[in-house]
């Protein structure tokens, strides 16, 4: 049996609608997702990272003015002692069957 040209011709048409129409998709999709090439959304986008890597306590919302007085907030800063450990590693004993060896093993 063979098909006739008006069938053949009916399913490339569906066929090219079905391609156009997931083109059409396609771009709709792209457009919606597409990454701002403005030099505004670069420099907000900058200004985002910035923001994650060093986060700004002294500011509310995204004004970026201080809230407290002064350059220095309103928080204080503490030193942290260093943690000395009492145990060095030659006063430390030796694994079960080993010796040690060396000027103070």
């Amino acid at each position: 049996m063979t098909a006739t040209s008006s069938t053949v011709l009916s399913n490339v048409i569906y066929l090219i609608g079905a391609v156009a129409v997931a083109g059409v998709g396609i771009l709709v999709l792209w457009w919606r997702h597409r990454v701002p090439t403005s030099v505004d959304a670069k420099m907000a986008s900058f200004q985002k990272g910035l923001s994650a890597l060093a986060p700004d306590r002294n500011t509310s919302g995204s004004t970026g003015r201080p809230t407290g007085l002064g350059t220095e907030g309103n928080f204080k800063v503490r030193p942290v002692a260093p943690q000395v450990s009492h145990l060095r590693v030659r006063d430390a004993p030796a694994p079960v069957g080993e010796e040690r060896s060396g000027p103070n093993g």
